[in-house]
């Protein structure tokens, strides 16, 4: 199971190449207290219904 984190949905046109970049305590949360690193799995939501 992977940990769910919200994205922007206008940032979402980024994710058609499969990258995103998370910024701001999304990212804190992901790195400091998950301690997630490079090819870890997370899911992405953007508040519309859509993973």
């Amino acid at each position: 199971m992977s940990d769910l984190f919200y994205i922007d949905p206008s940032e979402r046109r980024a994710l058609a190449d499969g990258t995103a970049v998370l910024t701001g305590s999304e990212a804190r949360h992901l790195t400091k207290v998950l301690r997630q690193k490079v090819g870890d799995e997370a899911t992405l939501f953007d508040g519309t219904g859509k993973e």
